[in-house]
């Protein structure tokens, strides 16, 4: 069913426009993530769909999740950026409901001056493993909070994870007029408390943590998931596989 909504967003393509920030935004020149599912694909991939997702939007009337879902079953382009191994894709589902479901329960909290809060009784961390080797678990705050270790895994993790969700909005100010301190303060005012500092881009890494990137990089974890668990920026790590982890493996 054709959508009733009518973008003239089709038009801008090709062009050069000014924003109200003052500067200008350049349609043609496009790429995927960092991150994320699609973080590998090629410049030239992320163009190609970006003028898919335009041409869909032309002839259905707007772009949903629903709608590129049903045009990739037959379009040459988008079709082999799914997973349609139903088993696959159904595995994939049950895992997402399974951290869903870990990260659902709340317990009550109280602090010293008697202010309540709800937060959840598992959070995931970085714990190793009877064989050895190191792996994300979700374990309860009562254990976590008496160990520094785990504490700070948390830490890294919420710094990340806050710092991951504000970027995109972040990269918008210049494109509508905000400021980053506008932003911030936005943010700020919301969580009645300053913004953490981002993750330190100086971060020294362990011989035992440089080890395990070497062997999961090896096994196609990406920079970003990576970045991620070892508490520090994409930033930081990608200059170290590119110059440790490929150059063995050109070897």
């Amino acid at each position: 069913m054709k959508a009733k909504h009518k973008s003239s967003g089709a038009a801008l393509i090709g062009r050069i426009l000014k924003t109200p920030g003052g500067g200008r935004i350049n349609l043609d020149i496009v790429r995927t993530k960092n991150g994320g599912h699609y973080a590998g694909l090629s410049d030239a991939q992320a163009r190609g769909i970006r003028n898919k997702l335009d041409a869909i939007e032309r002839r259905r009337g707007c772009v949903t999740p629903e709608i590129v879902e049903e045009e990739a079953r037959t379009d040459g382009l988008l079709h082999p950026l799914f997973e349609w191994n139903t088993q696959a894709a159904a595995l994939k589902f049950r895992i997402e409901q399974a951290q869903a479901l870990i990260t659902c329960i709340l317990v009550r909290t109280e602090d010293a001056h008697g202010v309540q809060a709800w937060v959840r009784a598992r959070w995931p961390v970085r714990q190793k493993t009877v064989e050895g080797e190191y792996q994300t678990a979700y374990r309860p705050v009562q254990e976590i909070m008496v160990e520094s270790e785990s504490i700070e895994d948390v830490k890294s993790r919420c710094v990340a994870d806050v710092a991951r969700s504000l970027n995109p909005y972040l990269s918008l100010a210049p494109v509508f007029g905000w400021t980053r301190g506008e932003i911030s303060r936005v943010v700020e005012k919301r969580l009645g408390q300053p913004l953490p500092d981002p993750p330190s881009e100086a971060k020294v890494l362990d011989e035992e943590e440089v080890a395990e990137i070497r062997e999961r990089y090896g096994n196609g974890e990406s920079v970003a998931s990576m970045a991620n668990r070892f508490g520090v920026t994409e930033r930081a790590l990608r200059p170290f596989v590119a110059r440790v982890v490929v150059r063995e493996r050109k070897r």
